[in-house]
């Protein structure tokens, strides 16, 4: 992203009327955090919050939303701030992504959101197969894709080409639903294509899966492998590596034990 020139003003006292949140490159409030600064409001104990001027007299807040919403519930009429002017949109992302990594850690969904509106990767990337998907990232649906971390860890170690055929044979294995974009299920097929991308036949992949079981059921075969059948716990790492080899279990199923299309090899190394 080019650089845009801009300067900032601080302690610029600035009505409440005026200041707002574009949500596209902020995070949802925490409405309990900003009742508690509320509660115990104090304007000397606020400092600067930073915001962008958009040139219409009105101020995107980058950092401080918590404590606008505290000054407009205690009837505070203004809060100081150090003014940005001449932001890009990108930059505001850039900027409230680089105030947050050293506070409050953003939601997977904020990070993401800002993540695409600085055009970084692999944000940008996951955002344009989810589209291509008629999927948002968002809480678990039929049309919205819940385990977006993993969507970032596989275009980051595989490329988005992956995570396209990893949704598309869910798709067509089992439609779309809520458990169709299960993180586990999505991560297994991902691993699976994207370690053997040239092995893996994605209509057979679903046709195998389609006639195994149930996304539903999917999910619970690679809860079990995961946890021992509920004897040990299940780490991020333990999750990812029974999602492959479960996959790879329905792939190679079927297949002549000679096989060159089989992967359940020795030097299969994980």
């Amino acid at each position: 992203m080019p650089s845009v020139s801009h300067t900032v003003t601080y302690g610029v006292r600035i009505s409440v009327q005026k200041l707002f949140v574009d949500l596209d490159v902020q995070r949802e409030p925490d409405k309990g955090r900003a009742k508690k600064i509320a509660g115990a409001f104090d304007e000397n104990k606020l400092g600067s919050i930073i915001v962008s001027d958009r040139g219409d007299d009105t101020f995107h807040i980058i950092d401080g939303q918590h404590r606008w919403l505290a000054a407009k519930e205690a009837g505070h009429p203004y809060l100081h701030a150090d003014v940005h002017t001449g932001l890009a949109r990108a930059q505001e992302a850039d900027m409230f992504l680089a105030k947050n990594r050293d506070s409050k850690k953003p939601s997977a969904f904020d990070e993401h959101k800002n993540g695409v509106a600085a055009g970084h990767s692999p944000y940008v990337e996951v955002d344009a197969v989810l589209k291509k998907h008629n999927l948002t990232a968002g809480s678990s649906s039929a049309n919205q894709f819940g385990a977006i971390t993993k969507a970032h860890a596989l275009v980051k170690q595989f490329g988005p080409e992956v995570l396209d055929r990893a949704l598309t044979v869910a798709e067509d294995a089992w439609g779309r639903s809520r458990f169709t974009w299960e993180g586990v299920i999505i991560h297994g097929l991902g691993l699976i294509i994207g370690r053997h991308p040239d092995v893996i036949d994605d209509k057979r992949m679903a046709q195998r899966l389609t006639t195994t079981c149930t996304a539903e059921g999917m999910k619970g075969r690679i809860t079990t492998a995961a946890t021992g059948g509920g004897t040990r716990h299940d780490g991020t790492g333990g999750r990812a590596k029974a999602a492959y080899w479960v996959t790879v279990g329905i792939w190679d199923s079927g297949l002549p034990k000679n096989s060159a299309k089989r992967i359940r090899k020795a030097d299969d190394s994980w």
